[in-house]
């Protein structure tokens, strides 16, 4: 899963908690990027292993790098200490001095483009009284006195598909993802990866449609629909229509859904499309032809000129 921020924020930062840390983190401009931020840009980027004894004691496995420090003489980075363990450094480049001091590291004399990696424990999951889990990780904040300034957070998560599904993924995820989704296709008698999709009941449009569907599969609605093409699977033979549409800036807004089981969500880059395409359990026709017709859409995200509307996840 990978999801890039830009938040300024001024305001006493408080203590204890958590909530009102992320309140005040997401307070003022937040800004999501349309297009990669310059190779420059100040990066964290965290990789999270959700073991199957994570869901049993919380403790899960990180290795967190900072990217494009900024060039001061010294830099503090701090964790929350009731929820890390075996803090590491493992490397770091451009850095006078690198040093673990209790629940923080501490550089000095940190020159440009320089970097450090270190490894983890975090206590970061937590059962709900539902019988599901939540990961939480952060906040994120790269604070200067009494200012918050940009930084591209990115995150991968690594858990144990045979013990647990994502049944909902917040905040709203970049230009580059699209959200797929895991389930039974009885015909093929496998489990399928494909798009959200389903019928269209009396009453309703494409676009209402799709909405709902969203609502249903991922839990999530979306603040903007375009109908992108409709696409017709036998023209000579049936008059059936698949209407194609582009939902962009999920929110949370679940609904009940009718599957036998809840779908399992799969966040995917556009930019490994022709990874996805070598799965055998991603054959649908219809979801291929969306995400080629999405990524056309969406050059300027992956390098191109050509001018084009923004998703975060199309139904």
């Amino acid at each position: 899963m990978a999801f890039s921020t830009c938040a300024i924020a001024q305001a006493e930062f408080p203590d204890d908690n958590l909530a009102e840390q992320i309140a005040v983190v997401s307070d003022g401009t937040l800004r999501i990027f349309p297009l990669s931020p310059r190779e420059t840009q100040y990066r964290h980027h965290n990789r999270i292993r959700v073991r199957s004894s994570s869901l049993r004691d919380g403790w899960v496995e990180i290795r967190q790098c900072h990217e494009h420090l900024d060039p001061v003489g010294a830099l503090e980075i701090v964790f929350r200490p009731e929820r890390t363990r075996r803090l590491t450094i493992e490397k770091h480049e451009e850095i006078g001095t690198a040093n673990i001091v209790g629940r923080s590291v501490q550089l000095e004399d940190i020159g440009p483009g320089a970097s450090r990696c270190v490894a983890l424990e975090s206590l970061a999951v937590h059962r709900l009284a539902d019988g599901a889990w939540r990961l939480e990780n952060g906040p994120y904040m790269r604070r200067f006195l009494d200012g918050y300034y940009p930084m591209l957070v990115i995150l991968d998560v690594d858990y144990p598909a045979d013990a647990v599904h994502v049944s909902r993924i917040d905040p709203i995820l970049d230009d580059d993802t699209v959200l797929l989704v895991r389930e039974y296709a009885a015909a093929m008698d496998r489990y399928e990866l494909g798009l959200p999709k389903g019928r269209i009941i009396d009453g309703e449009g494409p676009l209402e449609a799709a909405n709902r569907e969203i609502r249903e599969e991922i839990g999530s609605a979306a603040a903007q629909l375009q109908l992108l093409k409709p696409l017709s699977l036998a023209p000579a033979y049936i008059d059936h229509l698949t209407h194609l549409v582009m939902a962009r800036g999920l929110f949370l807004s679940p609904l009940p859904g009718d599957e036998p089981e809840p779908p399992d969500i799969v966040p995917w880059r556009l930019s490994r499309l022709e990874q996805l395409l070598e799965r055998a359990d991603f054959s649908e026709a219809r979801s291929i032809a969306a995400l080629f017709l999405i990524r056309h859409r969406l050059r300027p995200c992956h390098g191109d000129p050509t001018p084009g509307p923004q998703s975060s996840g199309p139904s």
